[in-house]
């Protein structure tokens, strides 16, 4: 809880450096351990007037809480309202590659057998498209991360490999 609290004294006091997507997508980055997943959910669930982005990045919170509590019923619950956030947060923007790269992040993470992982392909191809055609900016330390992320995820060596040439 203290880390959060000077997290959020020094983005506040560097707050024209770091728009609060940055601000999320470190701390989404950063989410690793049961603290850093608490922290990036808390500081989700607090932030007021979301944009579109902001909300996917509550789900996708919501969705990494689910690893975090200890009932099964609620890591379901935090689940399925992550996975709900999400798609919704598509749905309003469908070709947003940082939606997009966020659904594939958790569809990635999660287990198997909770069904959610139909889009890797499909959001994969639509963030290379993105990166290839200039709507993000591959040299970008997000994208870039994005990149490595993607290579060393579960989808098809094909897609793999176009993502190592960027």
């Amino acid at each position: 809880m203290r880390s959060l609290v000077l997290f959020l004294v020094l983005t506040s006091i560097a707050s024209p450096i770091f728009s609060q997507d940055e601000v999320l997508r470190k701390m989404f980055f950063a989410a690793q351990t049961e603290s850093a997943k608490r922290d990036f959910y808390n500081y989700c669930v607090n932030l007021q007037n979301k944009t579109n982005t902001q909300i996917a990045y509550s789900g996708v919170a919501a969705a990494m809480y689910a690893e975090v509590v200890s009932n099964v019923s609620d890591k379901l619950q935090f689940f399925n309202s992550g996975k709900s956030i999400i798609e919704k947060s598509i749905a309003r923007d469908s070709y947003n590659p940082e939606l997009r790269f966020l659904r594939f992040s958790v569809q990635e993470k999660a287990p198997r057998m909770l069904g959610y992982s139909g889009n890797l392909e499909e959001d994969a191809d639509l963030i290379y498209y993105a990166l290839t055609n200039g709507y993000a900016n591959k040299n970008d330390n997000f994208w870039s991360t994005v990149i490595k992320f993607i290579v060393a995820s579960g989808v098809s060596e094909n897609t793999k490999s176009k993502f190592k040439k960027l």
